[in-house]
């Protein structure tokens, strides 16, 4: 695929992990994937296949009572990389997360095989997520 077109790609997944849209996620994300979330979290792990890392995007929801969001910002592609801006919002309690990240999607055949995720305050994203 094009690089235009694994951004459409990426671009799309964003509105689908804010749907809740599984089906779509799964035509995304390979099998075989591995998503990177540092961090000192509880929630920080190498995230190895597409069903574990499904299981990270259900704790997500979980411990946010489904407030999470990934809002798209901005999107550059080149080959098969994708590189997307965001800012993740979600509420624990009182507590609110207004989180800015860049996340690096490493594509094959038009499907996700590897993220990384890059916390603009990862010391915030620890706290609000532990």
């Amino acid at each position: 695929m094009s690089a235009q077109e694994n951004a459409g790609r990426v671009r799309n997944g964003y509105d689908a992990f804010n749907r809740g849209d599984m089906a779509t996620l799964s035509d995304l994300i390979a099998e075989e994937v591995v998503w990177h979330l540092p961090g000192r979290s509880p929630l920080a792990d190498d995230y190895d296949g597409r069903d574990a890392t499904f299981g990270y995007f259900s704790q997500l929801a979980a411990l946010s009572d489904g407030t999470v969001r990934a809002n798209l910002e901005s999107i550059v592609a080149e080959g098969d990389t994708v590189v997307a801006r965001q800012t993740n919002t979600a509420t624990r309690g009182t507590r609110q997360l207004n989180d800015k990240a860049c996340l690096v999607f490493e594509m094959r055949n038009g499907h996700v095989v590897e993220v990384r995720e890059y916390h603009y305050d990862q010391y915030a994203m620890d706290e609000f997520w532990s």
